[in-house]
């Protein structure tokens, strides 16, 4: 295998915010070329690199609506990108997907999520505030708030 024939299986480069899906295609990659026992610490000679996966899972790592809004911005900022397949596409995409599918959010909060996605950025204050409330606010809280 060529070393770029490596790094063309990564679909997903780690920007922060992208750290749920990121860790989901890195995982896969590691365990299919059989280094994720590395990570995990089961070859204790690699203990740095299992300090470096939990450094990162504990700085990007968002859960609740937090990270349900994350997935569907993120969804929603993917644009196939000049010369990329459909298929490359649909490979960047479906992890998303994939995500959302597995997300336990109420009618309640899907509804608020399409709101705060639609606010303009002036309400990005408020906006992080309801999304890292626990526990969450309820969709007429949140609006209360937004308009006041």
């Amino acid at each position: 295998m060529e070393k770029t024939d490596i790094f063309k299986s990564i679909i997903t480069t780690l920007t922060g915010p992208n750290y749920n899906l990121w860790v989901q295609g890195m995982k896969s990659f590691l365990i299919r070329r059989k280094l994720w026992r590395i990570v995990t610490g089961d070859f204790h000679n690699y203990d740095f690199a299992k300090e470096i996966w939990d450094f990162l899972k504990n700085r990007y790592q968002t859960t609740g609506l937090a990270h349900y809004y994350q997935l569907w911005t993120t969804l929603h900022n993917t644009k196939q990108e000049p010369g990329q397949s459909v298929n490359d596409f649909l490979a960047q995409v479906q992890p998303i997907w994939h995500q959302i599918s597995l997300a336990k959010i109420s009618e309640d909060h899907l509804h608020l999520t399409q709101v705060l996605m639609a606010l303009r950025p002036e309400y990005e204050a408020v906006r992080a505030s309801l999304l890292h409330r626990n526990p969450l606010p309820s969709l007429d809280t949140a609006i209360q708030e937004i308009i006041f």
